[in-house]
């Protein structure tokens, strides 16, 4: 049997890897033994090797940077027990980096690249009759080796034809509150975003049938009574036109079924305008249960959503969140970079101004910086004006340091990494977008949740307020003396309104559950 990993922290919310659920899907659907393990990433090697089954000789692991030091560590303890055992990683992140994974790390023997479902199937069933992985990865296309690294290519595959999820993981669940379940829409991106790796990956964009959408999303509540889905597409409504007569008619469906679910997803910026049309699909998406949408606005200038190539402008994505706002679809956790190789004062202050203008109350917000990854089009550029001061480190493979243009930035980035963008401030930040997105999404839920929804706004509108106040000297001013002295009560004061929402959600929790 072959045994496939995935690696998860205990935080609020369980959640899943779609990819492993559907390799298992599909391997099984073949007539092959797989099992999938998720291991702790916060706990010991010891006791996550206790759930390895040392008696398989293939062990399948779905690796990203932010796992990759973890999985390597697990990786190298089987090797040490097990040494004729058989590792091979996966993912889109595998996928762009192979080489580079396979020349770093002794122990993995195999690459599994793009849609790994044939690939993995035809790797068990060769093993299966003892064939050298060699000679596996000389003869197909998509498993990469050490040896073998040359003229490969990631499997794509259309999603129409590739089965749902395993979602067998759901019945660990110990409470469906605590579960939003991921439902995989589409694969690729129509948008092409200067710092996005996903075109290298995919190459061509294909989506699924609303009726099936719809069918996965009953079953999956049938069987487990989740209620809140996520949907992971780059854009809900990818394909143009085409998306939105999706979107629509995944509404009516889930209109004529009357249960009461919860929606999230991404969307484009400038997928919506000022018409009767949108906005009468928008006012239905709320009704069918589209409560919070992230939309990657990226920027408040627009000078850098030319450098993004986001094809918007400041006022279209002002209008974008006037929209979803007016049609009561919660859209501030939006995706927004404060900082790139190319920032500017002027563009710090425009940006300072954008969040302020929609209350944003997260600083994760207004600290965020560009990750430059290696076969992106603004690598291309940054590397080309001799910006690019490293490319890639153990556990960063991909991704790059960068100076700035304008060197007077360089002391407000040096300020940012050591006072906000700490781990005690990023766990804060996890923590208020965990609550927040949970009372939004289960608050309708309850007799009187209405009122969770508006003591949680009153509280995001002070933290908008205290941040507005904070970044003023930071961003307008450009004070750092100042910013350092107010900083200490600043953060007193933003954790104690975070740990107000994160109590709010907490009493949302327990009334959702007395109703079970």
């Amino acid at each position: 049997m072959t045994q496939l990993f995935a690696a998860y922290l205990r935080s609020g919310f369980d959640f899943e890897n779609l990819g492993v659920g559907r390799l298992k899907s599909f391997i099984e659907q073949n007539n092959e033994q797989i099992q999938v393990t998720y291991l702790d990433i916060n706990d010991n090697i010891e006791n996550n090797m206790q759930s390895v089954i040392l008696e398989n000789k293939l062990f399948g692991f779905s690796m990203y940077n932010d796992n990759m030091e973890f999985f390597v560590n697990i990786i190298n303890e089987i090797k040490r027990l097990k040494p004729d055992a058989i590792i091979v990683v996966g993912s889109k992140f595998v996928s762009l980096y192979y080489k580079e994974i396979l020349g770093k790390f002794d122990n993995i023997d195999l690459a599994i690249l793009g849609d790994g479902e044939k690939a993995l199937l035809y790797l068990i069933k060769s093993i299966n009759k003892n064939n050298d992985i060699e000679l596996i990865s000389l003869k197909h296309e998509n498993i990469a080796s050490k040896r073998n690294a040359d003229e490969k290519h990631p499997a794509i595959l259309n999603i129409k034809e590739l089965p749902w999820p395993d979602r067998s993981w759901m019945k660990e669940i110990k409470n469906k509150y605590h579960y939003h379940a991921l439902i995989c829409d589409s694969q690729g991106c129509t948008g092409t975003c200067s710092f996005c790796t996903r075109n290298n990956y995919y190459t061509k964009w294909s989506g699924r049938f609303p009726e099936d959408i719809y069918n996965e999303i009953i079953e999956i509540n049938n069987e487990f009574g989740v209620r809140w889905f996520f949907f992971t597409s780059s854009s809900f409504e990818d394909s143009g036109t085409a998306g939105k007569e999706k979107i629509k008619k995944l509404c009516l469906l889930l209109k004529e079924n009357n249960k009461n679910f919860s929606f999230s997803c991404y969307l484009r910026a400038n997928t919506f305008k000022n018409t009767n049309e949108d906005i009468k699909l928008l006012k239905l998406m709320r009704s069918s249960g589209f409560k919070l949408v992230i939309v990657g606005i990226e920027s408040g200038n627009e000078e850098d959503l030319i450098i993004y190539n986001k094809h918007t402008s400041v006022d279209e994505n002002k209008l974008t969140l006037k929209l979803l706002t007016e049609a009561g679809i919660y859209a501030q956790t939006i995706g927004f970079i404060m900082l790139n190789p190319y920032t500017t004062r002027t563009k710090l202050t425009l940006n300072y101004k954008f969040l302020c203008e929609f209350g944003i109350g997260s600083i994760a917000r207004f600290v965020k910086k560009l990750r430059v990854h290696t076969q992106t089009e603004i690598y291309d550029r940054v590397k080309k004006d001799g910006l690019i001061t490293c490319e890639g480190s153990y556990n960063q493979i991909g991704e790059c340091l960068y100076e700035f243009n304008q060197p007077d930035i360089e002391d407000i980035d040096v300020f940012i990494s050591k006072y906000l963008d700490t781990a005690q401030i990023k766990k804060i930040n996890a923590d208020l977008e965990t609550s927040t997105n949970f009372i939004i999404s289960y608050y309708e839920f309850v007799e009187n949740g209405e009122q969770y929804k508006i003591k949680m706004m009153e509280i995001e509108q002070r933290n908008s307020e205290l941040l507005a106040e904070y970044f003023f000297y930071l961003y307008v001013e450009f004070d750092l003396i100042k910013s350092k002295k107010l900083l200490s009560d600043m953060i007193n004061e933003y954790s104690k309104n975070a740990n107000e929402i994160r109590t709010l959600q907490l009493g949302l929790y327990k009334k959702l559950n007395k109703q079970l």
